[in-house]
């Protein structure tokens, strides 16, 4: 599910149940590793670590995720995972948070 889709569906049934004025709202969102052996990069492996088309066994539901890590301006480093992102919509101005447990996009 992308974010606009949260957005879509969730913000209406919010916004008529009164938790939400609709007027300020936001998305954010943070990686979450599965605990998935292929994450393990000790763990020797028979078939690609970050094939996004072979599901890791125990998370079938897991999908392949990038961290993005800027240690310094010139420099980016890439950390691959197998995983979900956690999206979290905000009515900004009451300083409401709901979870919402959202796949990875593929």
């Amino acid at each position: 599910m992308r974010h606009g889709r949260i957005r879509k569906e969730l913000t209406p049934h919010l916004i008529a149940e009164g938790v939400v004025a609709g007027n300020h709202l936001g998305i954010d969102s943070c990686p979450v590793e599965s605990r998935v052996k292929e994450n393990n990069l000790k763990t020797a492996l028979r078939h690609s670590r970050y094939d996004k088309h072979c599901h890791p066994k125990t998370d079938p539901d897991a999908r392949q995720g990038v961290r993005i890590h800027s240690p310094s301006e010139d420099r980016k480093k890439l950390d691959y995972f197998w995983g979900y992102l956690l999206s979290i919509p905000l009515n900004n101005s009451a300083c409401f948070a709901l979870v919402v447990l959202d796949h990875l996009e593929t």
